[in-house]
């Protein structure tokens, strides 16, 4: 069994739109057009040429019927609500097209508490701005997608899931007790 770490997202079309990334590209992009109905065809053009690289293609095989003779994979995927890089709604699209379990219901996911082979994280840093609810990339990056991975709840997390025992546990605490890792409570800590 391979034991993988993931931000993942899915879904390029969604993903690009949406991305801090790209709000640095799409005035460049944009003006290379005169034709604003070219700009769009052209960015669904690019979505469509990375189709066969996009992690959502796959999904489906990755915690169960693996393509290609490739093992059944454990993942321990992770995200924050606001990311500015990796939109939220690529996430939970990737992670639901797999099958994983989640400790928080985003989008249908079922929430289960305890250790599992392969699981998903939901981490509430509760980021200023959030991104749009639109699909235009935010103006700024709010530095919830990097600044998650430095919090002590990730860390036990990713040491549970690689050393020992081998499994997606819940690494947010309050009090010493599982919790949902709603940072503002100090279960990050």
């Amino acid at each position: 069994m391979d034991h993988c770490l993931v931000i993942l997202a899915g879904d390029f079309i969604g993903l690009t739109s949406r991305s801090n990334a790209w709000s640095l590209l799409k005035a460049f992009v944009q003006n290379a057009y005169d034709d604003p109905k070219v700009y769009q065809l052209n960015v669904a053009l690019f979505d469509m040429a990375f189709e066969p690289y996009d992690p959502i293609t796959t999904a489906a095989h990755v915690l169960h019927d693996p393509l290609f003779g490739n093992p059944v994979k454990d993942i321990l995927m992770w995200y924050s609500i606001g990311d500015c890089l990796v939109s939220n709604i690529t996430t939970e699209l990737v992670a639901r097209t797999m099958g994983i379990e989640s400790v928080k219901a985003p989008w249908q996911l079922a929430p289960r508490l305890g250790a599992f082979d392969s699981g998903v994280v939901v981490f509430d840093d509760h980021p200023t701005p959030l991104p749009p609810d639109t699909n235009e990339p935010p103006p700024t990056d709010n530095g919830t997608h990097s600044g998650i991975n430095s919090k002590p709840a990730a860390l036990r997390m990713v040491e549970s899931f690689l050393l020992s025992p081998q499994k997606a546990t819940e690494g947010c605490l309050v009090g010493g007790s599982p919790a949902p890792c709603d940072c503002a409570t100090g279960a990050c800590d």
